[in-house]
């Protein structure tokens, strides 16, 4: 039985799901055994993008960063499970969906890209990662697991996740983008920025000066971080071309030798949030962000996976979405620099989140 269909039959919550990017390792667990603000062997863990979430914000319920050991927990290997379509439609093709909305307009988003660029020329920032909200409502209850084997078939090559904390709420996602792995004292981590259409010439794409610069913002601020918990710091493949199912993106992998005295709190602590979904400088776009946005981002953009003692994994939780009762928060973000396109940057959260769509 895959672990998707035993967390289906499964009747406690909340319950959890994890897989890596290759397929190789997937973990699922129910229930609450023990519960942690720190990092802890055999913990399925997540961090919101920040600490403060927003009065009556339905993120409320999540609770603030939490790392969590399972009452139940089961370890599979996804690769040795054919995927297919599930037989039943989320939806019924007769009832479509009743309201879809962005939370920021494009007009507005128009002003906050100029506002963004101006707090930048004043305040020597060369990066802010701003992010929209698009909510669809539905007839119908959506059912987070099924939505979640969906996902695993549109979008592969991807971490998948799932935090769910009722029928009717749920965190799920499924991210091209890895914060950390650490495999006994080596770490391994990766700079994903600058977005096309999966439709542009690679070679275009990667002589775009303004996504080439968006991309060397996610290093610097990498290796920056690195030196605080690691030394033997390098590149081990740079400016790859990523491509996924609507979109591609610039890759540069990084990895380091942990010194002795590094946990996996402190690797979460350097290198969340980076700068893909941040900024850069870090704590400067951080502050800008909060003031540029009109949302609380919870879990978005945060990060999530598990602990163990010789090997651990973080994703980037992006790609993701809020499910609560009939309506799904769909979450995504576009870097912006100073030379940046409002337009363009409108239409790469567009081609970010639209697959999201396609499911329903």
């Amino acid at each position: 039985m895959s672990l998707t269909n035993w967390l289906e039959l499964e009747t406690i919550f909340p319950k959890f799901y994890w897989s890596s990017r290759d397929s190789s390792f997937e973990v699922a667990g129910v229930g609450i055994m023990d519960e942690s603000d720190y990092p802890k062997s055999g913990y399925f863990g997540f961090l919101r993008f920040s600490d403060v979430c927003e009065k009556n914000s339905p993120w409320k319920k999540f609770g603030k960063s939490r790392f969590i050991k399972p009452l139940k927990i089961r370890l599979g290997n996804k690769n040795l499970i054919q995927l297919t379509t599930e037989t039943n439609p989320l939806f019924h093709k007769n009832f479509p969906c009743i309201k879809e909305s962005a939370w920021i307009s494009n007009d507005s988003w128009n002003k906050k890209i100029k506002f963004a660029i101006d707090l930048m020329e004043k305040n020597h920032i060369e990066k802010i990662v701003l992010a929209n909200k698009f909510e669809i409502i539905n007839h119908f209850l959506i059912k987070p697991i099924k939505l979640l084997k969906q996902l695993q078939i549109k979008l592969p090559n991807a971490y998948h996740f799932l935090f769910q904390l009722s029928d009717d709420l749920a965190f799920l996602g499924a991210s091209p983008e890895r914060l950390y792995q650490r495999d006994g004292k080596s770490i391994y981590t990766e700079a994903l920025a600058g977005t096309k259409p999966i439709d542009v010439d690679a070679h275009k794409f990667i002589n775009d000066k303004k996504e080439i610069r968006e991309h060397e913002i996610v290093i610097k601020d990498i290796l920056k971080s690195m030196k605080s918990i690691s030394h033997a710091n390098k590149i081990t493949n740079l400016k790859e071309i990523i491509k996924l199912t609507h979109i591609q993106h610039i890759r540069t992998q990084l990895s380091g030798i942990l010194f002795s005295e590094t946990t996996d709190l402190d690797i979460l602590q350097a290198l969340h949030p980076t700068a893909a979904i941040c900024g850069w400088p870090r704590r400067a776009a951080y502050f800008a962000i909060k003031n540029i946005e009109t949302f609380d981002r919870g879990l978005y953009a945060g990060a999530i996976g598990f602990i163990a003692e010789e090997k651990s994994e973080f994703s980037v939780s992006i790609r993701s979405a809020l499910v609560n009762n009939n309506s799904i928060n769909i979450f995504g973000g576009a870097g912006i620099i100073k030379t940046s396109n409002a337009e363009n940057e409108w239409l790469e959260i567009k081609n970010k989140t639209k697959f999201w769509k396609e499911l329903f």
